[in-house]
């Protein structure tokens, strides 16, 4: 069973769960309407098991509802439902190409969705000058960069204190530990432009199995990247 239909099922009910709860769909026609096609789409979702990347689509362009307009909408009133929404349509959508990338977006929630994972395991905010890049460190002087990319979705990198150079944390780089990269195609899967860029889920996973084993090769950026070559 696609992966999709499973997270589309839990996030139409947060969004309708906290729409509900604070009656924002009062406040807006679009939106109203926009709610109502939603949950007749839950419905559906629910009967068939599997996601309906057409008749989404169709919720979210007719009535004079777009994409940007329930973007905009939902950004002045509640960013949680921005982010719900955003993960919803991009999981809908049949290419990369109609995604909304949004990056700096994206990168918000990424940031804020990293803060406590790092911090628990063991990372500390870095002062930064740059609005483009936010960094944690452990005692080990491992460096979590996270990096907006402003055009593209946001990327996470990983480096060390005082060596040179960094890698990506991303299925390049488990295919070094794992050449069935097991963890990212947990989170990526059935297609690669369905992982979620503003969610620190997977990187989180990725440092849970992988952290001591790259803080054990020391220079770790050049170890990997000379068995790359």
């Amino acid at each position: 069973m696609d992966n999709r239909y499973f997270e589309a099922k839990v996030l139409i009910e947060k969004y309708l769960k906290t729409v509900n709860e604070n009656q924002f769909y009062f406040q807006d026609v679009i939106h109203k309407k926009f709610i109502e096609k939603l949950t007749a789409y839950s419905m559906q979702l629910k009967s068939a098991e599997k996601i309906d990347e057409f008749q989404f689509n169709r919720i979210v362009s007719t009535d004079g509802c777009s994409s940007k307009r329930l973007y905009d909408y939902l950004s002045a009133i509640n960013k949680s439902l921005v982010e719900i929404f955003l993960r919803l349509y991009n999981i809908h959508q049949y290419t990369r190409n109609t995604q909304i990338d949004g990056g700096s977006t994206l990168f918000e929630f990424l940031v804020k969705n990293a803060s406590e994972s790092l911090v628990n395991l063991g990372f500390s905010l870095l002062p930064s000058a740059r609005e483009e890049i936010v960094e944690y460190i452990n005692q080990d002087g491992i460096i979590i960069r996270l990096v907006n990319q402003r055009l593209d979705p946001p990327e996470v990198w990983i480096l060390r204190q005082g060596f040179i150079g960094n890698l990506r944390i991303y299925r390049e780089l488990e295919e070094y530990f794992d050449p069935a990269a097991i963890i990212f195609n947990g989170y990526a899967s059935p297609r690669w432009y369905y992982f979620n860029y503003a969610s620190f889920e997977y990187y989180e996973a990725f440092l849970k199995k992988y952290l001591n084993d790259l803080t054990n090769l020391g220079d770790f950026v050049t170890a990997i990247k000379n068995v790359a070559k």
